[in-house]
């Protein structure tokens, strides 16, 4: 019974879409079970409006009925959908939505579905999280560096006012020999800032780099 209420959920969904939005040139849907919701799963949707944008629907499903609804655009010549799950927030069933922006293109809008009221806050956007092991409500994302001082640098976030808010990150240049890791703070005005510099080895600098270890 079960399934098949979330069979019709989601034939119903992608109807709704598509009849709100007929004129789509580009479709992609994903239906995802949440880890850290029992009974939930999320449904998206997306149209694609031109070759350069369009827009992705969320639809939140609780015990076969549905809970929460969101969208939001993208802009982005080559969008792929992917949906990030294994997340949490303030231990709360997280959800990351590809957007299509950044360097790489791996941008994501992320929300956080509370207990018990299954309210869906937005977070905001970010890159591709992941959970860091250091502290609560800490994550972390390895981005390549238009900074020629790095060639990559790791950024730290935390849950600040229900958004995600960078807090450190960390700097990494090496050239086979020395291996250098660089500490930056955030200052108020979302300006990084260096701390201070370091050399450690090799085996410490690619752990640090992975998200492993801290190394400063």
């Amino acid at each position: 019974m079960r399934r098949n209420l979330r069979f019709l959920w989601i034939i119903s969904f992608i109807l709704s879409c598509k009849l709100a939005h007929a004129n789509c040139i580009d479709e992609q849907s994903v239906d995802v079970q949440l880890p850290h919701q029992s009974g939930g799963h999320v449904q998206v949707h997306t149209c694609g409006k031109d070759q350069d944008r369009g827009i992705v629907y969320l639809n939140i499903v609780i015990n076969g009925a549905a809970a929460k609804t969101a969208n939001f655009e993208y802009a982005s010549q080559a969008y792929s959908l992917s949906i990030q799950t294994d997340i949490s927030f303030n231990g709360n069933q997280g959800i990351g939505v590809s957007t299509g922006a950044g360097r790489n293109g791996d941008g994501m809008h992320y929300w956080m579905l509370t207990k018990p009221q299954g309210d869906l806050i937005d977070l905001g956007d970010a890159p591709a999280l992941q959970q860091s092991p250091f502290a609560d409500n800490s994550y972390s994302a390895l981005m390549s560096s238009t900074d020629p001082r790095y060639q990559s640098i790791r950024y730290f976030y935390t849950l600040k006012d229900e958004k995600i808010t960078p807090t450190t990150a960390v700097g990494f240049n090496s050239d086979g020999i020395n291996y250098v890791v660089t500490i930056m703070s955030v200052d108020a005005d979302g300006q990084f800032k260096v701390k201070h510099t370091r050399h450690v080895s090799s085996k410490n600098y690619v752990s640090c780099q992975n998200g492993k270890i801290l190394c400063w």
